[in-house]
């Protein structure tokens, strides 16, 4: 049983080995693989726990669950993760909201794939299902992971999570249950974080000379700033800036709406 964890915890070591390193030649990779004393070398370079260091085996704790921590689907999805600032692309991963940490998976090619949880400090950024996500700190100053809806001089964020509940529908063990995903809703204006829960409190956000227009682009295009889809919000807070330009450049007229 000893020498089965180890051998274990070695793969795993292996697989973070090469994951962060993959800017290293491959006549570099090969000799440090082919090195005799490779959990010495392991060692040398992370440190005595690399995969405490580097990230964690990722196990199935919720297996008899109702529901799961995932954002959407319960399956890993090909994105890209940005890690020490070196983007890897084609990644397979899925984005726990109820630990607040990605998971992703790497196919050894001798078995059972891999699952590693990088520590949240090494990324910055990661993009899954088309939702780009990056680290912005929250009204607490905390860094946390927000879907970026809109990146320009004014931002729209959203914050994902979910909450989880003892459940006790199987006698045999004591489970749990996940409720479905909550989104909370942000602005950045002028470097400043700002939550917007109504449609009264977003209109809030703005100059009040923008409102009117801000209303009447709502009101014609349909759309909810608390519940409309990422791309109908995204068209929204283009448009405001719009007519930020427009007042600066001194264009006259109002900006056109896009169809």
């Amino acid at each position: 049983m000893y020498y089965f964890h180890l051998g274990k915890w070695l793969l795993i070591a292996v697989f973070v080995f090469v994951l962060f390193n993959k800017g290293i030649s491959q006549e570099t990779v090969q000799n440090k693989i082919d090195n005799s004393d490779l959990y010495s070398l392991i060692e040398k370079n992370y440190g005595s726990n690399p995969v405490a260091i580097n990230g964690i085996y990722h196990e199935d704790y919720y297996r008899n669950a109702i529901g799961h921590p995932f954002l959407n689907e319960n399956q890993f999805v090909t994105g890209y993760v940005v890690i020490h600032n070196k983007r890897f692309d084609d990644i397979q991963l899925k984005y726990n909201v109820y630990n607040q940490n990605i998971v992703i998976r790497h196919d050894t090619g001798v078995g059972n794939p891999l699952e590693i949880i990088p520590p949240n400090e090494f990324i910055s950024e990661f993009r899954i299902n088309g939702r780009l996500f990056r680290k912005y700190r929250d009204e607490t100053g905390k860094e946390k992971f927000f879907q970026v809806v809109h990146d320009g001089s004014v931002k729209c964020l959203f914050y994902w999570s979910k909450e989880r509940t003892d459940s006790f529908h199987d006698t045999r063990m004591l489970s749990y249950r996940f409720n479905e995903e909550v989104r909370k809703s942000y602005m950045i204006i002028n470097h400043n974080l700002l939550r917007f829960k109504s449609k009264g409190n977003f209109f809030n956000l703005f100059p009040a000379k923008y409102k009117p227009e801000l209303i009447t682009f709502c009101r014609k295009e349909a759309i909810n700033p608390v519940k409309s889809a990422d791309a109908a919000l995204g068209k929204l807070i283009g448009y405001y800036e719009k007519l930020i330009d427009a007042d600066h450049t001194g264009s006259p007229g109002k900006p056109d709406r896009t169809n």
